[in-house]
């Protein structure tokens, strides 16, 4: 990845052998003269006949934030030589993109790299130069199995640098079970994120509702409620008081469905733990003004890591959303009619199978404004009162459930909003037009 001519930028560094270590200089054609030739390096155009039959490997897991930390020297290498650097790249864009370069033309390269290759923003550009380069030979997604003792999410891919006509998906199960499911080439070309899922019934499905022409971001304003950086930064003005003025805090573990378990459930927040969490307002001056109006804002607050969408609606505009959370706000319908879409099982269906590619184990699903903005919005029918009326019921029955004591009163209270939620759910299969088979899958 790091080839000889990185000293001569950085004669500084000839003879530091701690940081030659870490950054690890290599020159293919130089190691492997016979194999790797070139017609014009800068261009790296091998010459015929040349490069690996194969190129396999496993790269190191490292993110952007480790890399701009510890091997700034490289990251800046690689910004300078590979198109596959874009955005915040993961190190697995560029291990990639040089084992491409390094293949010969009907050569093949297979790597074991994180399922964010399949539909990250920053793996956008890697994604777009190997179908500019090669043909998707087979991709198989080991997303839900533990195969690392850390958190990685694997998939293992092969591609063919040749042109062929179709490419195998797989997806491995519990156990030895695999699905599967044949793509056309093309589908790689015409998608940013690689959408994939291994049931042709569902494929069905979320082609259907893929061709709703509204999107969320088209419809209303879809954030991120705050950066890394602001998370760490915010985290030092958190009390957890309930007699001081201020915005309540909420984050991913203190969402539910219709439901804020502030109060109800201590907030865990970088390695803290806050019974009540709240920004005083003796502190607003503090804050980023556009965080502020986020906050004092109606707006639909999301979960960033669940087994299914979950969404509350912070309708007088009460609570400062944390890290890992996204918003909704400035709807052009009725904010409750988003609630429900979002809290449907059908968009949560539609979330799981259309972005494999966030997959966590257990089930979990990494949940951001990239994929939320492509969720698809119908128009809205005359069922549209009744739907606001149900979201209402909701959201009374979620708050008597949090303040009720007994056993029995939970019981009753639980039946009525499952039968609540049946409800909307049967109104919103109907707004997208689903056939009761098309339900049945759901």
């Amino acid at each position: 990845m790091i080839e000889g001519d990185f000293h001569k930028n950085h004669p500084e560094l000839v003879g530091n052998l701690e940081e030659t270590r870490k950054i690890n200089v290599f020159d293919w054609d130089v190691e492997f003269p016979d194999i790797v030739k070139w017609v014009d390096k800068e261009d790296r155009e091998l010459a015929d006949g040349c490069g690996f039959d194969a190129v396999i490997g496993n790269p190191p897991y490292v993110d952007s934030e480790w890399m701009v930390k510890y091997l700034d020297y490289c990251r800046e290498y690689c910004n300078s030589k590979y198109d596959s650097s874009t955005g915040n790249w993961d190190i697995f864009c560029v291990f990639i993109e040089k084992a491409i370069l390094l293949s010969r033309v009907k050569g093949f390269t297979s790597m074991i790299v994180p399922n964010k290759l399949l539909s990250a923003n920053y793996a956008s550009s890697i994604r777009k130069y190997i179908t500019s380069n090669t043909s998707i030979s087979n991709i198989r997604d080991y997303s839900s199995q533990k195969v690392f003792p850390v958190s990685v999410y694997p998939i293992v891919f092969i591609i063919y640098k040749g042109i062929l006509d179709l490419a195998l998906y797989e997806v491995v199960a519990d156990g030895d079970k695999v699905d599967s499911i044949q793509k056309q080439q093309d589908f790689f070309k015409s998608h940013n994120a690689w959408q994939l899922c291994a049931d042709k019934h569902v494929n069905d499905i979320i082609d259907k509702l893929s061709n709703t022409r509204r999107k969320l971001s088209d419809i209303s304003t879809v954030t991120g409620a705050a950066t890394v950086s602001e998370a760490y930064e915010y985290k030092e003005y958190f009390i957890s008081d309930t007699n001081v003025h201020g915005s309540k805090i909420i984050n991913s573990g203190t969402i539910d469905r219709y439901a804020s378990l502030w109060g109800v459930k201590p907030m865990q927040y970088i390695k803290q733990k806050y019974e009540h969490p709240i920004l005083p307002e003796s502190c607003y001056s503090d804050i980023k003004k556009k965080r502020l109006e986020q906050a004092g804002k109606q707006k639909i607050i999301i979960a960033g890591m669940t087994k299914r969408l979950e969404c509350y609606l912070d309708y007088s505009g009460e609570y400062l959303a944390a890290k890992s959370t996204t918003i909704v706000v400035d709807t052009i319908d009725d904010i409750r009619l988003y609630l429900a879409i979002l809290n449907s099982k059908l968009i949560s269906f539609y979330f799981i199978n259309q972005f494999k590619g966030n997959s966590l184990q257990g089930g979990y699903l990494r949940v951001g404004p990239p994929q939320l903005k492509e969720i698809p919005i119908p128009k809205f029918n005359t069922d549209s009162k009744k739907i606001i009326q149900l979201v209402e019921t909701m959201l009374k029955l979620y708050k008597q459930l949090a303040e009720v004591k007994s056993a029995h009163d939970k019981k009753l209270l639980t039946r009525q909003i499952e039968a609540t939620d049946r409800q909307i759910d049967a109104l919103v299969y109907d707004l997208y037009n689903l056939t009761e088979g098309e339900i049945q899958i759901v």
